[in-house]
């Protein structure tokens, strides 16, 4: 399992491509992981502004991958394989 105490970042970006690929490879090699998502959209809905117009933004929204401590070094291996190394 997993925690805040026992984990470490493999990945952080912007792509939910990338972030998808990475989690494929660590799958297809069993080395367990977790995604985090955070929302860096500064106008939340439901906002309404008074002194400015509403503006349409994409969402932007940043992707963090963690895996245990122990399985880094493999997992960054593989990362660096073209297609996984299996």
């Amino acid at each position: 399992m997993i925690t805040i105490f026992n984990r470490k970042e493999l990945y952080s970006g912007f792509s939910m491509m990338e972030c998808s690929r990475i989690g494929r490879i660590l799958k297809k090699n069993k080395i367990p992981y977790i995604i985090k998502e955070c929302d860096l959209n500064p106008i939340r809905p439901g906002f309404i502004s008074t002194s400015a117009p509403m503006i349409q933004t994409k969402p932007i929204r940043e992707y963090y991958l963690y895996v245990d401590k122990k399985d880094h070094g493999e997992a960054s291996f593989l990362l660096t394989c073209e297609e996984g190394c299996v």
